[in-house]
């Protein structure tokens, strides 16, 4: 499980959340604006969140 706390970490820029039988991902990650890259990779996701979809549309690259 990711913490809501993620989402305070404004400047992040890359995140490896690859391999870790994740199935969801908190809505507070659509506060990190500056994200580049997030990989998710290789978890058990039942759908990806808004959130990611909309970070996308501003240029996320994301590896899935």
């Amino acid at each position: 499980m990711i913490p809501d706390s993620i989402g305070d970490l404004l400047t992040l820029k890359k995140l490896n959340l690859s391999n870790n039988k994740l199935r969801n991902v908190p809505e507070c990650i659509e506060n990190l604006t500056c994200l580049e890259f997030i990989n998710l990779k290789a978890n058990f996701w039942i759908e990806i969140p808004d959130s990611i979809v909309k970070l996308k549309e501003q240029g996320l690259k994301i590896i899935l």
